[in-house]
């Protein structure tokens, strides 16, 4: 094969796979580049991507700020009087034991003098409540402590008792403990010198504990053992006082036990009744250590402007405490976008109870343009105010009460939202464009290779010896009379690339032709009145005949014959085998037939 026979064909297949692969190339690189063209919104006839002015970038780092000082801190008397914990009332029930070994020593008399200064040191909302036992309880006082000054001249001034009933002392201080109008906070003093000593009817008899665990779940039921606290106080530093004392704390188990000399039992009463103060203070206290404050925005920012930037909201601090004054410190608020920012929120805010503080916040943001063929300008992004929340009252409430605080935000995140449309996206119509011309020259191209340039002889004989033929040249070609190939038939040829493996490329044709046939006997068919209706025969589809080069067939009396003109006009074909294929040579006179 000489060069200039292979020279145009390779030239032609490397320009045509160079030529595809930078139209590729370009448009890979701009589909890359939409986004970023887009995003813009200035160049291609879009608008700007918003009116906002954007924050500087290139600033030099801000020096750290200072950080701030801490909370100051209130003492327990400062809070105690905020708190007024002398106008809350608690319950104080002493229980005295007024048995005969109680007048020795003048045991009795110092015990009534020392209560009177207890109860002279009591807060006028407080109650008080005396008994006196020995074989049976007797309640010898019960009610507010403002009155309760001559209470304690209730006490016999000689025991005469000869028995200790414990047992029953402390179930009827549970019952009184257990009113409905009762303090949950509450203390239980037992002053007594000897062991439990009931007598025989007693309902709680020595060496019985069925008594005493029926007693204890009943106190378990009927109070907050938690908040009720007992005293066992042994007034002889022995074992029997030691032993009536601790029965207390089978029902009170929080019950403190010990054996005092009758000189320091003032100060041991006034150290008790400031740990039920504190106990006031502290059941104050246990609902707000547990608190929030909720933050609401206005106006709500889910359905925003994209072009309204910078927007004011105002960012209201709720404090649902009803007594703990609050310090929010370092207040910011974040936002996931770091194209959305927040100015003009102070570092510090000061909650009174149960009150609320509006801040005005400034949002601004640079939004932006999305969308590859209707531009939308759009800002999204959450927000979220965090700050650290302490209080004047922590030292206090956490050394002095043991409530540790654990306050929290509550609605503390938004969601910034908001979109509209920013015209036509110029670059993504072009783009659009772009890809839909290679698809539609891919499938023009593809069906003018599918079915080529008609090329070669087709001939058509009949018995009688006569031979019709013409070129064939275009796509298509019509037979029938007076057409390009005349025949009494009606037809049409159309070309189809073939191949088959290990042979040279080349051009078949497809022959549809219908042979005339003589005027038929009409059918009929009877309607339902009886009458008859005639039709016409319909024709059948005419047969859709394959040649390759040097191929024939016979239709009806017609035989056609396909003579190719070579592979001249394929480009590729220089590169495939040059042997002779199946249909090559003459078929020995012999055609296909289709019987019709």
């Amino acid at each position: 094969m000489t060069p200039v026979r292979w020279l145009t064909p390779v030239v032609t297949a490397l320009l045509t796979v160079l030529l595809t692969a930078l139209f590729a190339a370009f448009l890979a690189a701009l589909f890359a580049l939409l986004p970023a063209i887009g995003g813009s919104g200035t160049g291609l006839g879009l608008p700007a991507a918003s009116a906002a002015t954007p924050r500087p970038a290139a600033l030099p780092p801000e020096p750290a700020p200072d950080p701030q000082p801490g909370v100051p801190q209130m003492d327990r008397a400062a809070v105690m009087a905020a708190l007024h914990v002398d106008d809350v009332p608690a319950d104080y029930v002493v229980l005295v034991d007024t048995s005969a070994s109680m007048a020795a020593g003048g045991l009795a008399g110092q015990v009534s003098h020392f209560l009177r200064g207890f109860v002279a040191g009591l807060a006028p909302s407080d109650r008080f409540v005396l008994i006196g036992f020995d074989v049976a309880p007797a309640v010898l006082y019960a009610g507010p402590a403002a009155g309760a000054a001559g209470a304690v001249d209730r006490l016999p001034r000689v025991p005469t008792g000869t028995h200790t009933d414990i047992g029953a002392a402390v179930r009827e201080a549970v019952d009184e403990l257990g009113r409905h109008d009762a303090s949950p906070v509450a203390a239980v003093f037992l002053l007594t010198d000897g062991r439990h000593q009931p007598p025989p009817n007693s309902g709680f008899p020595t060496g019985d504990d069925r008594p005493w665990q029926l007693l204890g779940d009943d106190a378990r039921q009927r109070l907050d053992v938690t908040k009720v606290h007992g005293y066992g106080v042994a007034l002889r530093d022995d074992d029997q006082a030691r032993d009536g004392a601790g029965q207390l704390k089978r029902a009170l188990p929080t019950t403190t036990v010990l054996a005092l000399p009758t000189g320091q039992l003032p100060a041991y009463l006034d150290r008790a009744k400031d740990d039920t103060r504190r106990r006031k203070a502290a059941n104050l206290l246990e609902a707000d250590v547990r608190g929030q404050v909720v933050v609401s925005w206005d106006p709500q920012l889910a359905d925003v402007d994209p072009a309204a930037s910078p927007l004011v909201t105002q960012v209201t601090l709720t404090s649902r405490e009803r007594w703990l004054p609050l310090e929010l410190t370092d207040v910011s608020v974040t936002s996931s976008d770091r194209d959305v920012w927040a100015d003009g929120i102070p570092s510090r805010i000061t909650l009174e109870p149960g009150h609320s503080v509006t801040v005005p916040v400034t949002l601004s943001w640079k939004s932006h343009t999305t969308g590859r063929l209707r531009g939308s300008r759009t800002v999204t992004s959450e927000l979220r105010l965090g700050a650290n929340i302490d209080s004047s009252w922590r030292n206090v409430t956490e050394s002095d009460f043991k409530l540790p605080l654990q306050l929290r935000l509550a609605g503390e995140s938004s969601t910034l939202y908001g979109s509209s449309r920013a015209g036509w996206n110029f670059a993504g119509l072009l783009l659009l464009a772009l890809l839909a011309a290679a698809g539609l020259g891919a499938a023009v191209g593809g069906l003018l290779w599918w079915y080529p340039k008609l090329t070669g002889v087709l001939s058509a004989e009949w018995p009688d010896g006569q031979i019709v033929r013409a070129e064939l040249s275009g796509r298509r070609v019509r037979i029938g009379p007076g057409r390009r190939l005349d025949v009494p038939g009606l037809g049409s040829v159309r070309g189809r690339r073939a191949r088959s493996i290990g042979e040279l490329r080349r051009t078949d044709i497809f022959v549809c032709y219908q042979a005339p046939r003589p005027a038929g006997k009409p059918r009929h068919q009877t309607r339902r009145d009886g009458k008859t209706r005639y039709q016409p025969r319909r024709p059948r589809k005419p047969p859709r005949l394959r040649f390759s080069p040097g191929d024939s067939w016979v239709i009806g009396d017609t035989t056609f014959i396909y003579t190719g003109a070579g592979q001249a006009d394929d480009p590729f074909a220089v590169f495939f085998r040059d042997r002779p294929g199946p249909h090559s040579g003459p078929d020995n006179g012999r055609g296909k037939r289709i019987t019709r």
